[in-house]
């Protein structure tokens, strides 16, 4: 892989964007003596006064850095201008001129500071010092860094956070791409294109878009509220974990689907991915990761003194959450959840004196109850995040493929064709109640015209489950009409949109093979895996967006886990298998 921060020709990097570079292929016109940017003439080039560029180093999405003489003080500098030039909008201008602004009022020598900063022919500009070094990005790019390493440039990446915090400005994307290690192995941190205020963030309510990079940003900043510096000691852990395991704590092929992980899911702990990775750094770095702000650090500073001790072999502070913990965290994700539980145990206990028949039956109904709960209020928060996420993702775009909306709809069709499938597996009179009113309002939350292209199926299956029939398998092949209607309907909702629906497709391969993960470690680890969860997976939206052989041995797959799956547990073992490779196919 081509070094990001670096030219074709091993020159050093310097301060950049935040986002990938592109190496720039260089010539060497006669007429000039300077190389330039393949696509460029020399006349292209931008004029500015006291320098004269040598070359390209990298570009990003917003700026191109070159390097340049300035004859006034006859230095090597990195100059630093807008990839627009003179064609740049308001917006660009403003962040280009708020990164100038933020490294010029910061002098440490853990921030690559800016000699000059001014205006040539319309192209605004800045000039920097040249960094002889790497970006961590291409560092961990080779495989996760030495823990004792990796805590010790994170320490010193948080004690230069904390002076910025001490001078009032908040980073906002602090990455790997964005942390420099020079010739000297000390760190230097760029791009303050998005810093922040922090009064502005203590006086102001919600953002009206998201700012940062989705693998690195902070549950806040994905939220757009107000990102304060508990953000920064977020993206310091999210850069902690990238270097122990190689990897940031969420990631996948759509950003939608990587800011929904950063929202609702947890990181899986690094020692899981990296066994040489000590149990303390693995806590602290948890801790930097904890959704709710007042949960982690209470600053960089705080940070930096937490791998100081680790590094002096002290103890740390922080301790394991521990069940009880998990249980806390829980109860605050889910609330509602918390409280129905809570009420029906404490009625539980009052009615302990009655009979031992009474007692199992409420106990079953309650069950039942809270997996209805459970699968209602997962589906709601799921389809709100998705809804709200989408929209400010989509107020970006200038333009979109009339697909992607009917695509996003592919979560609405499976819980319909789940809840409908879930019908099958009812033992009791209860639990058949509690699936039909599932499956009723999974089918209202329907978008109108996928509630008349379904119209036929949905009738003809209603219309069964009101005769309160006993025959299994005239509902098994009423819902399985149902499920093909509804992969039907997405197929032809996304035909003029091929590219939208081979990546949600590969996004919800994705996320079946980790659950798959998870339930065969936790199977034969001798943990109880979460059944309801994958099931409701294969049936809903992996349904709908497979292909007909990972559709096929899907099916057989959930068929055979509504049976009897501790008699024949080797069986769907072997079937899981099938399904996980042919996912990774």
């Amino acid at each position: 892989m081509t070094d990001p921060n670096e030219d074709h020709t091993g020159k050093p990097a310097a301060a950049h964007e935040g986002s990938e570079f592109e190496t720039a292929r260089t010539i060497s016109p006669k007429d000039t003596g300077r190389r330039v940017p393949a696509g460029l003439t020399a006349q292209q080039l931008p004029d500015v006064p006291d320098y004269t560029i040598i070359d390209e180093i990298a570009r990003g999405g917003m700026g191109v850095v070159y390097r340049a003489r300035q004859h006034s003080l006859d230095r090597i500098v990195a100059l630093k201008t807008v990839l627009a030039g003179r064609f740049a909008s308001d917006s660009e201008i403003e962040h280009f001129r708020a990164e100038a602004k933020a490294a010029g009022q910061l002098n440490h020598p853990g921030i690559v500071p800016v000699f000059d900063f001014g205006e040539a022919q319309g192209v605004q500009y800045f000039s920097m010092p040249v960094v002889d070094g790497e970006s961590l990005d291409n560092r961990v790019s080779r495989g996760p860094l030495d823990p004792d390493d990796a805590a010790r440039i994170v320490m010193s990446a948080a004690n230069t956070i904390q002076f910025a915090h001490d001078n009032g400005l908040i980073h906002r994307d602090i990455k790997p791409a964005n942390i420099l290690v020079d010739a000297q192995g000390e760190i230097r941190i760029t791009d303050f294109g998005i810093a922040g205020r922090i009064d502005d963030t203590q006086s102001s309510g919600r953002q009206s878009h998201m700012t940062g990079t989705p693998e690195f940003m902070s549950p806040e900043q994905a939220s757009s509220e107000p990102a304060g510096v508990s953000s920064d000691v977020y993206s310091l852990g999210t850069t902690l974990y990238c270097l122990l395991t190689g990897r940031p704590p969420f990631q996948s092929h759509q950003a939608v689907d990587t800011i929904l992980a950063v929202l609702e899911r947890e990181p899986v702990p690094p020692r899981r991915l990296n066994e040489h990775i000590p149990h303390d750094l693995e806590l602290v770095c948890l801790k930097c990761l904890e959704k709710r702000p007042q949960q982690r650090y209470e600053s960089a500073k705080a940070l930096a003194e937490e791998l100081n001790r680790f590094l002096t072999g002290e103890p740390v502070l922080v301790h394991p959450v521990g069940n009880i913990g998990t249980f806390v965290r829980w109860m605050r994700r889910q609330p509602q959840q918390a409280a129905v539980a809570t009420g029906l145990v404490t009625c539980f206990t009052f009615m302990m004196g009655g009979s031992v028949y009474y007692n199992f039956e409420l106990d079953k109904q309650r069950q039942v109850a809270l997996a209805a709960l459970d699968v209602a209020e997962q589906e709601s928060s799921r389809a709100s995040n998705l809804q709200r996420v989408t929209s400010s993702l989509l107020a970006e775009l200038s333009s979109a493929e009339d697909g992607m909306v009917q695509a996003l709809q592919y979560s609405s069709l499976g819980a319909v064709t789940a809840a409908a499938e879930a019908l099958n597996d009812a033992q009791s009179f209860t639990e058949r109640s509690t699936a039909i009113k599932a499956f009723d309002s999974a089918r209202h939350k329907l978008p109108e015209n996928a509630v008349a292209e379904l119209a036929p199926v949905l009738h003809e299956f209603e219309e069964l489950l009101r005769s309160n029939t006993t025959d299994d398998a005239e509902v098994a092949e009423s819902s399985g009409r149902i499920t093909e209607a509804a992969r039907s309907l997405w197929q032809e909702a996304t035909r003029d949109s091929e590219s939208v629906a081979k990546h949600i497709r590969r996004s919800q391969y994705d996320e079946c093979r980790s659950m798959l993960d998870s339930f065969l470690t936790d199977e034969q680890s001798g943990v109880e895996p979460d059944r309801d969860m994958l099931l409701r997976f294969i049936r809903g939206e992996l349904a709908i967006v497979s292909e007909q052989d990972v559709f096929e041995t899907s099916r057989q797959v959930a068929q055979s886990m509504a049976g009897n799956l501790i008699a024949d547990a080797a069986t769907v073992r072997d079937e899981m298998m099938q399904l996980h490779g042919l996912l990774g196919d």
